[in-house]
């Protein structure tokens, strides 16, 4: 059987701060963004050897720098990335690296002077990489596309979080050496369950995972590292009401959550997008701020769970095998709580098709998910479930 696990699709909602006294604002002209591994951006090398034996390498770049295609090369999904001595991927494409946040050239570009050029990186990684029979699987739908990988987990947090999460998978951001820093909101409950032990940072650095040289000292890997909680500016409150369920900038009421301060070049991960328990009720989020000036983003994890009805074997495989990559789940029975597609080649009056309709959730075909593979920048809006009606 082909290993299936889960993945995430992201939500990003922004808001740019400035100098302006009414700043932060809300930005009309800027949609939300919907990422996942599918639209990341990806690299290639040019080594002139290619499968038909044509020598031609020639890449087709995808609209703003997204996703490319191999002209010529049937199958070229990244394998799994080798490491150097400091445990860093070699290979971008299996960074997990779905969005670049900065002033310039940039998934999130935010016009902001105390925003870095390039501020911070927010990826997908995992322990649980793919097996060659579900990459396999998967290419006869990519047709030969480059796509983004998971990253793997090096620090003591990211393996605890990767190990814990119900997923497999976690999603964390990483400061690149800002300027004026980037914070994130904490959710305590979730960080006092599922934050590292002391025994486990210490086995952990033993293991030589708990710094970069791999040595465990007396100081290094005694303890979880320490939280750096921060005071937020009038503007970076003003954000986080922005950005919350309400929207109301005005209500003072509105609780503000705890923020930490991330150390520059060091990753933290977003517990609650990983292992919150949610339903299609409730979206787990978290608000990611850069700078004082109130410019931030807010991360919500967007519910994607397929049932496959009437869909034989060979059909169904390539499918289940390309879902991580849309940030999607499955299941074989219809869950009233959690699916959210019905998919399907027909409309029938089976038991599925009854229960989607009962709980007014969509039909589609199989060319929906196909639609959310053929996405390759997060600007590109998802595809219409009316389009695909079977």
């Amino acid at each position: 059987s082909i290993p299936i696990f889960n993945a995430m699709l992201l939500r990003v909602d922004k808001v740019s701060g400035g100098n302006n006294p009414t700043d932060p604002q809300p930005s009309s002209s800027d949609p939300p963004l919907h990422a996942c591994l599918a639209t990341a951006t990806v690299h290639q090398g040019n080594d002139n050897n290619n499968n038909d034996g044509s020598g031609d390498n020639t890449l087709t770049q995808g609209q703003g720098g997204g996703s490319q295609i191999i002209r010529g090369v049937p199958h070229a999904i990244i394998p799994a990335s080798p490491k150097d001595d400091n445990e860093n991927t070699t290979n971008p494409n299996c960074s997990g690296d779905i969005l670049t946040v900065g002033r310039k050239n940039c998934a999130v570009t935010i016009d902001d002077k105390c925003v870095s050029r390039g501020h911070a990186t927010i990826s997908l990684l995992s322990n649980r990489p793919l097996d060659s029979d579900a990459i396999g699987a998967a290419s006869s739908l990519l047709g030969g596309r480059v796509m983004m990988e998971f990253g793997t987990s090096s620090t003591p947090e990211e393996i605890h979080a990767c190990e814990t999460s119900p997923c497999g998978v976690i999603c964390v951001v990483k400061d690149q050496g800002s300027k004026f820093g980037t914070y994130v909101s904490v959710d305590e409950q979730l960080l006092k369950e599922y934050q590292p032990s002391n025994d486990y940072s210490n086995n952990n650095a033993a293991a030589g995972g708990g710094d970069e040289t791999g040595d465990e000292t007396d100081d290094e890997g005694a303890a979880a590292k320490p939280i750096n909680y921060v005071h937020l500016s009038e503007k970076q409150i003003r954000a986080v009401h922005l950005l919350s369920d309400n929207a109301d900038s005005n209500n003072a009421t509105t609780s503000v959550p705890k923020f930490q301060k991330l150390v520059a070049h060091q990753s933290v991960p977003l517990l609650p997008l990983s292992h919150s328990k949610s339903d299609l009720k409730s979206s787990p989020h978290v608000v990611i701020l850069f700078g004082p000036q109130g410019s931030a983003i807010r991360l919500s994890l967007l519910p994607l769970q397929f049932t496959f009805s009437r869909i034989k074997k060979p059909e169904l495989d390539p499918i289940l095998s390309s879902l991580h990559y849309i940030g999607a789940t499955h299941s074989t029975q219809w869950d009233v709580k959690r699916s959210t597609h019905l998919v399907a080649p027909e409309k029938t009056a089976a038991a599925k098709g009854i229960m989607a309709y009962a709980c007014r959730r969509p039909v589609v075909t199989k060319g929906y998910i196909e639609g959310l593979l053929e996405r390759r920048v997060p600007e590109e809006g998802l595809p219409k479930e009316d389009d695909y009606c079977p």
